[in-house]
């Protein structure tokens, strides 16, 4: 907890995080993210612990956790269990190979070394709502160090990775964004 309230008060300080987190309600924002995510998908079992690791994981990366709700969102509508046509898997649509070996082993260097787990292993390692989200953040946080803005635009290359992003996901996650911000405002 306290380093929250000193990651909140150094990003108050520095001024790069958005105006309404400045004012910012860990539990509450919780509880209204929760409410948000089972209005999307009421079947989620999940969506209490889904809010908390989003909630968190952009306070540790210093995210936009509208944007980063709106990305799990477009991606797999809060399900789980969702599988993509490319072999993606899980709330993120994660692929279990690729450039998150770099992600898991030289960002966070604590964890099981990527590279060395089977197959099977990486997929349920993406499938897990904690890992799965850590990873996210760390995918966002590559791209938002190359835009250096927390738009729409930056946050929907990791859809594809690299730009161009098509269109049509922008607006989603544009769209989508701001009625997480509406409901983290209480609106």
């Amino acid at each position: 907890m306290l380093e929250l309230i000193f990651a909140v008060v150094l990003w108050t300080l520095t001024g790069d995080v958005p105006d309404y987190l400045k004012s910012y309600r860990y539990d509450v924002d919780r509880e209204r993210l929760t409410s948000h995510i089972l209005r999307v998908c009421p079947k989620c079992s999940h969506a209490y612990d889904l809010a908390d690791a989003i909630l968190w994981e952009s306070i540790d990366h210093g995210l936009d956790p509208a944007l980063l709700t709106s990305i799990a969102w477009t991606e797999s509508g809060y399900r789980t269990w969702v599988k993509g046509t490319s072999g993606e898997v899980g709330l993120w649509q994660l692929l279990p190979g690729g450039w998150l070996a770099y992600c898991y082993d030289q960002i966070r260097g604590d964890g099981p070394p990527w590279r060395r787990l089977s197959a099977k292993s990486r997929r349920k390692q993406c499938k897990n709502l904690r890992v799965g989200t850590y990873l996210a953040a760390c995918m966002i946080g590559y791209h938002l160090q190359t835009c250096q803005q927390h738009s729409a635009y930056c946050y929907a290359m990791y859809q594809t990775g690299r730009q161009p992003v098509t269109p049509r996901y922008r607006r989603l996650l544009k769209r989508r964004s701001a009625a997480v911000r509406r409901r983290l405002r209480g609106q």
